[in-house]
């Protein structure tokens, strides 16, 4: 998809919320609120080359608020314009994180060049740009997901932009600063459900990019093995919660026992 926050109307997401807020709200809160919205969202002017620019179709991207604003005008997108193309039964399967999107589809009903037209003519402000499956795998997010005869696969993607860069262990940064990258990578790895082998590479990987920024072996190592037990401490302690306990206290004669 397009950039969003550029592509949103204003007005419209003014219109939208209006109507989602007269459903839970009176006339009087609902008018405080989108008038207060309406001035948040005309602070979206900018700079450039000394010149002051105010655009009548896009909300700021650094507003505290664009997000939920972007989320609001898309849901709305999904449940009324796009209704049509999923009660048709042609999707399998459908699932969006802000403006990416994973679509699953059934090649004896629809094809993908009818689904690209048909998003497209969805509204005049958004364009949507396809990356279609290539040998039988996809990338979504930060995952590449393998489609097998019976079965799906995951493998963490990274974009050929990607670069091996992060704070450098040399750096006069505090330690939980510079390996905060690593705790994340790292989590990933051993938290999604990768083979064996693809989580080898993986961590191959994440000593490679430790190595090039000058953090020695030993300390990603000890780092993988503090998460490895932490993920475990909290495992068990889930498990313990799970379990009951009851007290039966010993009978003091032989008729406290009832015959069964």
């Amino acid at each position: 998809m397009s950039v969003v926050y550029i592509n949103i109307p204003t007005k419209e997401i003014l219109r939208i919320t209006k109507l989602l807020l007269l459903k839970y709200n009176d006339v009087r809160n609902t008018k405080q609120i989108i008038t207060l919205l309406d001035v948040i969202l005309q602070k979206n002017y900018f700079s450039f080359k000394n010149h002051i620019y105010q655009p009548e179709t896009r909300i700021s991207m650094g507003s505290p608020i664009s997000r939920t604003i972007t989320e609001i005008f898309l849901q709305n997108m999904e449940n009324t314009l796009m209704k049509q193309l999923f009660d048709k039964k042609n999707m399998a399967f459908y699932t969006r994180y802000v403006d990416d999107i994973q679509l699953t589809y059934n090649l004896q009903h629809i094809t993908p060049e009818t689904i690209h037209i048909y998003i497209n003519r969805i509204h005049p402000k958004l364009h949507f740009n396809p990356t279609y499956e290539n040998n039988n795998s996809i990338n979504f997010l930060d995952l590449l997901i393998i489609r097998n005869q019976f079965y799906l696969e995951i493998d963490l993607y990274r974009k050929p932009t990607t670069t091996d860069t992060t704070i450098n262990f040399l750096s006069n940064h505090p330690t939980e600063h510079k390996t905060a990258a690593y705790s994340y990578h790292i989590n990933i790895m051993l938290s999604l459900p990768l083979t064996e082998q693809r989580r080898q590479t993986e961590w191959e990987t994440i000593r490679t990019i430790a190595q090039n920024n000058n953090f020695p072996n030993t300390h990603i190592t000890k780092l993988k093995t503090q998460i490895q037990h932490s993920a475990h401490t909290r495992k068990t302690k889930d498990e313990n919660k799970n379990m009951g306990n009851i007290y039966i206290p010993q009978p003091k004669s032989q008729k406290d026992y009832q015959s069964l």
